[in-house]
């Protein structure tokens, strides 16, 4: 059993390991009203381990800062980045079928549900969206 400092510590050594094999990883979110107060963060994880190739966009927030559209501001921007500067063909996220929140997010940012999978030994909707159809967009 790992303390929470520890699973902490864990996260940070593998993005930090996804930036100096030079590939996407997170970004930090910050309060427009404050932006020393990190919220939480948002950006792509890498799963090749559990037989995931595509880019995942994933996220966590505080839940102080739940229900004002911070993680659906968030995603749209990570996947915008991700297709226009990054040049990626497709991304996806993981959600649990009954985190609703979750679910909402992926949908606003253009996703539909591809397939249901186990992930980490639990189940998961693989939510998909290609670059042909973000750049269809209106």
């Amino acid at each position: 059993v790992f303390t929470r400092r520890e699973q902490t510590m864990a996260f940070i050594d593998k993005v930090l390991g996804w930036d100096r094999a030079g590939m996407p990883s997170q970004f930090v979110l910050a309060s427009r009203s404050d932006p020393k107060t990190v919220i939480g963060y948002c950006g792509f994880f890498h799963h090749p381990d559990e037989g995931i190739e595509d880019v995942e966009i994933g996220y966590r927030l505080d839940p102080t800062f739940w229900n004002r559209g911070f993680a659906t501001e968030a995603a749209i921007a990570v996947r915008d980045h991700g297709f226009g500067a990054l040049g990626l063909a497709r991304v996806v996220s993981l959600v649990h079928p009954d985190n609703a929140r979750s679910r909402r997010v992926a949908e606003r940012n253009g996703m539909t549900i591809e397939r249901e999978i186990t992930f980490k030994g639990f189940p998961t909707l693989l939510y998909a969206v290609t670059r042909d159809r973000w750049s269809l967009r209106g």
